[in-house]
C-alpha cells in the first residue's frame, strides 16, 4: 500500500517531465525517508544505479533533481524506493 501510494505520487510529480526533457525534480510526498531510489525503463528487467549518491537521503517532503542520459528513451518509467 505504501509503495503503491509512493509510486502514484512520483508519477504525478513527473508526468509532464518526460514530454521533452530528460531532467526533472522528484518530490517525496510521503511520510518516509529513503536512502535509495532506483529508476528503469518499464521494459527493462534491471534496475539502474541508486539515484541518491554519496549517502544522500530523500527525506519526507524532500526533492531531488533527476537527470537522464541524452540517449535514454522510453514512454514509461518505473521507480523503486530502497
Amino acid at each position: 500500500m505504501k509503495i503503491s501510494f509512493f509510486l502514484f505520487t512520483l508519477l504525478l510529480s513527473v508526468a509532464n517531465a518526460f514530454a521533452s526533457d530528460h531532467e526533472f525534480t522528484l518530490a517525496n510526498q510521503t511520510r518516509e525517508s529513503f536512502e535509495g531510489l532506483y529508476i528503469t525503463a518499464s521494459d527493462n528487467k534491471d534496475w539502474d544505479a541508486n539515484l541518491l549518491l554519496n549517502g544522500k537521503v530523500l527525506t519526507a517532503g524532500g526533492k531531488i533533481l533527476v537527470r537522464f542520459k541524452s540517449d535514454a528513451e522510453s514512454e514509461t518509467w518505473e521507480f523503486q524506493p530502497g
